[in-house]
């Protein structure tokens, strides 16, 4: 999830926190499922923004360093712009859990 500025005005806090309590409450928030926050990734305009990707755990500090905080365009990513609480809490239910992609949410380049 983006934590730049305009994302964060546009109440990414309060979707970071939906995404993580229903991957808790899901049982998916392990090892395999990391809720994680990044920097800008230059889609202000698209805010809040979230980002799925199926990734490789050990190159995931290269990722998540806030500096790197971008769109890899690589298979298994996914990009979800325009969140809210109860879009994210479907997206990981949805998505992560159930292993759909929520077509109606993606942005269209996903």
């Amino acid at each position: 999830m983006c934590k730049g500025v305009d994302c964060r005005a546009a109440e990414a806090d309060d979707v970071f926190a939906a995404a993580s309590a229903e991957a808790a409450r899901l049982g998916v928030a392990d090892e395999r499922c990391r809720v994680a926050r990044g920097g800008c990734y230059g889609l202000c305009k698209d805010g809040p923004n979230v980002v799925l990707r199926w990734e490789d755990p050990a190159k995931a500090e290269d990722i998540l360093y806030p500096g790197n905080a971008r769109l890899l365009y690589v298979p298994g990513e996914f990009h979800y712009p325009h969140m809210t609480e109860e879009k994210v809490r479907r997206v990981v239910a949805e998505h992560v859990a159930g292993g759909r992609p929520v077509a109606a949410l993606l942005d269209a380049d996903s």
